[in-house]
C-alpha cells in the first residue's frame, strides 16, 4: 500500500501468545494470518521471532502455556486500533501486546523458560522421615564432623544501654 507524503509510520512491538491446543501446522498459519493482518492495515513486518511453547505467568482461559510470539512492524498510527480489535476477535490468541517503539539490543528469547513436551510426575505424599541418631553415636562408615572452633567476638566498645521497659519514655544519651 503507497503512502502519502504526510503519513508516517510507527514503529511497533507486538507480542501475543497461541493457544497451546493448536497443532504446529496451525501456529503457522495464525503467524502467517497475523502477519497478514499487519500487512492489510498498511503496516510492514521487520522481524518475527517465534519463541516456542512456554509456560504462562497465570492461567489463561484455563491454559497454562502458551507459544509466544515477537513481531517488530511499523504501522500507521491511526491504523493500531482496529489491527488490535482483529486480535482480540481471534480465538487462537489468548493474549496480545503491542507496544509503541521496539527494544533496542534484542538477542532473542529468554533459554530458561522453555516448556517441553514432557511433563513433571505429579507429587505424591512425602515419604515419612527416617528415625535419627542419638547424636553421640554416629551411623557406621560415616566420619564425624569437624566441628568449627568457637570464634569469641570482643565485647563492643560502647557501653550498653539498656532498653527502656514498655511504657518509659527512652533516656536522653549522654554527651
Amino acid at each position: 500500500m503507497a503512502t502519502r507524503k504526510g503519513d508516517r509510520l510507527n514503529e511497533y512491538e507486538l507480542m501475543y501468545v497461541i493457544s497451546p491446543r493448536l497443532m504446529v501446522e496451525e501456529i503457522d498459519s495464525t503467524i502467517e494470518r497475523v502477519q497478514g493482518l499487519i500487512e492489510d492495515t498498511g503496516g510492514e513486518i521487520l522481524m518475527t521471532d517465534n519463541w516456542g511453547r512456554r509456560r504462562l505467568a497465570y492461567p489463561i482461559k484455563h491454559h497454562f502455556e502458551g507459544t509466544y510470539v515477537l513481531t517488530h512492524m511499523t504501522m500507521p498510527p491511526e491504523r493500531v486500533a482496529g489491527f488490535e480489535r482483529a486480535l482480540h476477535i481471534n480465538e487462537q490468541i489468548l493474549r496480545h501486546l503491542v507496544v509503541r517503539g521496539i527494544v533496542p539490543g534484542y538477542d532473542g528469547p529468554p533459554e530458561e523458560e522453555l516448556v517441553y513436551a514432557r511433563r513433571p510426575a505429579p507429587r505424591s505424599a512425602p515419604p515419612p522421615p527416617a528415625p535419627e541418631a542419638p547424636a553421640d553415636e554416629a551411623p557406621e562408615g560415616d566420619a564425624p564432623e569437624a566441628e568449627a572452633p568457637a570464634v569469641e567476638t570482643p565485647a563492643a566498645e560502647a557501653p550498653a544501654v539498656d532498653a527502656p521497659a514498655a511504657g518509659e519514655p527512652a533516656a536522653a544519651p549522654a554527651e
